[in-house]
C-alpha cells in the first residue's frame, strides 16, 4: 500500500527507508501475539502476577527488540529513530513525530480503525474459514490517495467499504462469537489457568526468549505430563475440550 501512495502522490516524497520501515512494521505487528491469538489476551490479564496491563502490540515492540538483539547483523542495518518509528507504526501512535500522519494509517489506524492489518485477518479467515466475502481489499488499495496528510479513498469504493464491515460481521457472527467458540474459550481458559498455577504460563509473556517458544504446542506440553499430578484438572479440561464432551442442555442470550 505505501509504495502506492508513493506512486500516486510522488510530491510527498516517501523515502525508500520510510517504505522500508513501513514494510518491518507490517511483518512485525502480530509478534507479540500469545498462542490463541486475541483469546489469549485476556487470560494473561487476569492471571499476571502484575497489574500492568498487557498488550500484543506492546508484545511486538519488545519482540522486535528481542529479534535484533539476536540478529546484530540486521539491528545495524538500521539508525535508532528508524526503530522507533517502527515501533509506533506498531502500537499506532504518531505524537509529535516528524513523519507524515497517514504513515501512521497504513499498519495500525488509531484515527478510523481502516487498515491492512483489518484486511489481513478478513482475507485470511474467510479464506481458512471457507466463508466467502464480496470485501476486495486490493481494490481498496488501488483506490487510495493521500489528501491533506490523509489516506483517503474514492467514492465508488463507498459499496466495497460496506462489504468491509458486513465480512467483519460475518466472522464474529459464524467464528469469533459464535456460542460454541466462546464456550470453549472459557473452558481453555479455565484449563490455562489451572495449569499456569504448576507451570508459570503466563509469566512467560514478559520474558522474550521463553515468549518466543510460547506457542499452540503448550497444550500438548500439558497433556504429555500425564505423571504430573498437579496438571490432572487442566488436562482433563483439556480431553474434554478435545473430545467434545458437553451436551447441549440450551442457552440463555444476554
Amino acid at each position: 500500500m505505501v509504495r502506492h501512495l508513493k506512486q500516486q502522490n510522488p510530491d510527498l516524497e516517501i523515502s525508500e527507508r520510510d517504505i522500508l520501515c513501513v514494510e518491518i512494521a507490517g511483518l512485525c505487528h502480530d509478534l507479540g501475539h500469545a498462542p490463541f491469538s486475541h483469546v489469549s489476551e485476556g487470560f494473561i490479564n487476569e492471571n499476571r502476577r502484575t497489574d500492568n496491563k498487557w498488550k500484543h502490540e506492546d508484545a511486538s515492540c519488545k519482540m522486535l527488540d528481542h529479534l535484533l538483539k539476536e540478529n546484530p547483523h540486521v539491528k545495524e542495518k538500521l539508525e535508532p529513530d528508524e526503530i522507533a518509528f517502527i515501533k509506533d507504526l506498531i502500537i499506532g501512535k504518531s505524537g509529535n513525530s516528524a513523519k507524515p500522519q497517514f504513515l501512521y494509517q497504513i499498519i495500525n489506524n488509531s484515527s478510523y480503525n481502516i487498515d491492512v492489518d483489518k484486511w489481513d485477518y478478513l482475507a485470511r479467515d474467510s479464506h481458512f474459514l471457507g466463508i466467502g466475502k464480496s470485501f476486495d481489499h486490493e481494490r481498496m488499495i488501488k483506490m487510495s490517495r493521500v489528501i491533506g496528510n490523509e489516506i483517503c479513498y474514492r467514492d465508488k469504493t463507498v459499496d466495497n467499504f460496506f462489504d468491509m464491515f458486513y465480512s467483519r460481521y460475518r466472522l464474529h457472527k459464524t467464528a469469533y462469537q459464535h456460542k460454541t467458540v466462546l464456550l470453549f474459550n472459557k473452558l481453555l481458559g479455565e484449563a490455562l489457568k489451572s495449569a499456569n498455577e504448576h507451570m508459570e504460563i503466563f509469566e512467560k509473556v514478559d520474558d522474550m526468549k521463553k515468549f518466543t517458544y510460547f506457542t499452540d504446542s503448550i497444550l500438548e506440553e500439558i497433556l504429555r505430563n500425564e505423571d504430573n499430578e498437579n496438571l490432572k484438572e487442566a488436562q482433563d479440561k483439556l480431553k474434554d475440550i478435545i473430545k467434545r464432551s458437553y451436551n447441549y442442555k440450551g442457552n440463555v442470550f444476554l
